[in-house]
Formats: C-alpha cells, structure tokens, sequence
C-alpha cells in the first residue's frame, strides 16, 4: 500500500529519490520522498524505503501518526535517510 498523491503536493517536496513502475499497476508511478520533508497525510500507511550510501533498501511499512513515522507496532522510526513511497496516478 502506498499513498495516491497528487503532483502539485509533490512539487513542493522536490524531486524524488527514485522513480519506479509496477508492470502490473502501468499506469502508476511510484516515487520515493524522503521522510523528513512534506509528509503524507495524517495517518497514512506507505512502503518506506532506507538509504545507505548508494543502495536503497525497502524498510518495511511506515505508519504517520500524529506527524511522527512508526512501523506496524508504535516504534519511531529514525527519519534520516528514510524515504516514503507515493503512488501517482497517470490516467
């Protein structure tokens, strides 16, 4: 699950880390955003993905509740590196 975002709430985030396609959902782009700039709504539930050098990896699923990023259980997650995921619909 990701979150539908619109591309003018992404514009004021900046360019993406990555870009990717599902072949299956082709009409979706999924971008990773870095978790410590302009969030997703309030309580939404995405893949989150970590940097490390230049590898990205995915990090689990990331919940924002309250403003703050934490997994499935209630843990904060460090937000440094931490990317989120946004789906952009391209109909």
């Amino acid at each position: 699950m990701a979150l539908i975002a619109s591309e003018d709430d992404l514009d004021r985030c900046g360019p993406p880390l990555a870009v990717f396609r599902i072949p299956l959902l082709s009409s979706v782009r999924f971008e990773l955003r870095p978790a410590d700039r302009l969030p997703p709504p309030k309580y939404a539930v995405t893949f989150m993905y970590r940097r490390s050098g230049e590898d990205v990896n995915q990090a689990g699923v990331g919940v924002l509740v309250d403003g703050e990023w934490t997994n499935g259980k209630g843990k904060k997650l460090d937000p440094e590196n931490l990317y989120w995921t946004a789906m952009v619909d391209e109909f």
